[in-house]
């Protein structure tokens, strides 16, 4: 039933077309200048993108646009550059107990030795 239905809807659509395009082609001119609010409306699509602009479009570029500056800018870029800057700042406080000389690591191993042993017998 619902395919009869819409066979009968489509061609009626051609048929209507054929009669206002090819047999009577002022028609369309005539129904223009006589319903024009109605014309310009669907001459505009109802209005349906503008519409649609202002209720989703540009809510979603603002919104989009905050937590760009908000999240990315502010707390992502905040965390990675904190991140390298711990590393840097750990960096330079290495390069500071680092001589390049094993004794000194031996050393600093021998008296590491001895503060756990001492710390596990005591």
């Amino acid at each position: 039933m619902i395919m009869l239905a819409a066979t009968v809807v489509g061609l009626l659509g051609i048929a209507s077309a054929y009669y206002v395009y090819v047999l009577n082609p002022h028609l369309p001119d005539r129904l223009a200048g006589g319903l024009k609010s109605l014309y310009h409306a669907s001459l505009n699509k109802w209005y349906v993108d503008e519409l649609y602009d202002y209720l989703f479009v540009r809510p979603t570029l603002k919104a989009a646009s905050e937590l760009w500056k908000r999240v990315d800018v502010e707390v992502i870029d905040g965390a990675v550059n904190g991140i390298a800057r711990a590393i840097a700042w750990g960096g330079w406080l290495l390069r500071l107990i680092q001589s390049g000389q094993t004794q000194h690591y031996a050393l600093a191993m021998a008296v590491g030795i001895v503060v756990l042993t001492a710390y596990l017998l005591l």
